[in-house]
């Protein structure tokens, strides 16, 4: 699904857009084993901030390493685009 205005939250897409240029991957595979432990691993070193989810480009389903750029991105505006990246993905295969 191509990132844009129409299905993300602009400050999603010009994270992911700027992560992008960063030297990050435009394309990712699914990578689901270790997801949850590249995260945490990612995020420990970020501390929480009230109202704030700290989203990660790319994702962790989404690379195979602990490297990834992150953000504080207003908790409505990242879980509105879970609902349009995540859920509609969650069927697809991985690793």
């Amino acid at each position: 699904m191509p990132l844009s205005p129409r299905n993300l939250r602009r400050s999603i897409t010009a994270h992911a857009r700027t992560a992008i240029i960063g030297g990050y991957p435009a394309v990712l595979r699914v990578n689901r084993k270790g997801a949850g432990e590249r995260r945490t691993t990612l995020l420990s070193v970020w501390p929480a901030r009230s109202g704030y989810d700290r989203d990660e480009y790319p994702p962790a389903v989404g690379r195979s390493t602990v490297d990834a750029d992150v953000r504080y991105i207003r908790s409505r505006e990242n879980r509105s685009a879970v609902a349009v990246i995540g859920h509609p993905h969650a069927s697809y295969p991985g690793p």
